[in-house]
């Protein structure tokens, strides 16, 4: 029923290619790919590097699938905080079915949901913040058409097979000590010392993390007692845990 399930779903929109993807060389070989599709996936970006990182579920934990160059994002680094500033967004977005734009103006579309609740807490405004294809960006995350294809396939594949949502996590680049410590002057240092957490869950875990608003700071939740956490991870939790 999943099989027959997804390719009805395929039926209804522009058909897809596994053809020709910019960025690094993928863990999962053709073949391996396609059994793979309608698994529960995430996604991590990357703004400095000017990469979108596509994982699937293998088992327990989430592997990468593939890389993808972004073509061109707008605006630098930092969240996008009103309409009409032209930059592209970060933090953590989720994507339902309905976000899915299979026949955009721009090749086809996924809507990040821009503004989230820490966005509306903030005053922070916009709308049709995308990642798409066409290799143009005036706030979106522009990927090439053969890119897209194939992330706008695992992520359809994904909602269709029954995952409530595709977690999608914004970085201004890979948030690792060192580069936090070279980015540790720039006036959005706070902003994204809220966003470290989620990257480091990830990064250890190969788990999507748990992310909530709370006296309007990301706060990423407390894994379960049972759950074995690394030092480095557990000492990078905000105090206040996430109900």
């Amino acid at each position: 029923m999943r099989i027959i399930a997804f390719f009805l779903a395929m039926l209804l929109m522009p058909c897809v290619s596994f053809a020709g993807l910019t960025g690094s060389a993928a863990p999962v070989n053709k073949e391996y790919k396609q059994q793979l599709m309608g698994s529960p996936v995430y996604i991590q970006i990357f703004k400095e590097e000017r990469t979108l990182d596509l994982y699937v579920k293998m088992g327990e934990k989430y592997q990468l699938l593939d890389s993808y160059n972004i073509c061109k994002y707008s605006g630098g680094l930092g969240p996008k905080q009103r309409q009409g500033d032209f930059k592209s967004p970060e933090g953590f977005y989720t994507v339902q079915r309905s976000q899915l734009k299979p026949d955009s103006r721009f090749y086809k579309a996924i809507n990040i949901g821009f503004p989230n609740a820490y966005d509306r807490v903030h005053g922070y405004e916009g709308k049709y913040l995308m990642i798409h294809g066409n290799c143009v960006s005036i706030g979106c995350y522009a990927m090439t058409d053969s890119g897209i294809d194939e992330i706008f396939q695992f992520v359809t594949g994904a909602l269709v097979f029954g995952q409530p949502v595709v977690q999608v996590s914004i970085y201004p680049f890979r948030m690792t000590d060192a580069n936090m410590q070279r980015h540790k002057y720039s006036a959005y240092s706070d902003f994204w010392k809220q966003l470290k957490p989620g990257y480091d869950y990830f990064a250890l875990t190969q788990q999507p993390p748990m992310v909530s608003v709370v006296d309007g700071r990301y706060v990423v939740s407390k894994p379960l007692s049972h759950e074995i956490v690394h030092p480095q991870l557990a000492s990078n939790y905000s105090l206040t845990e996430a109900k």
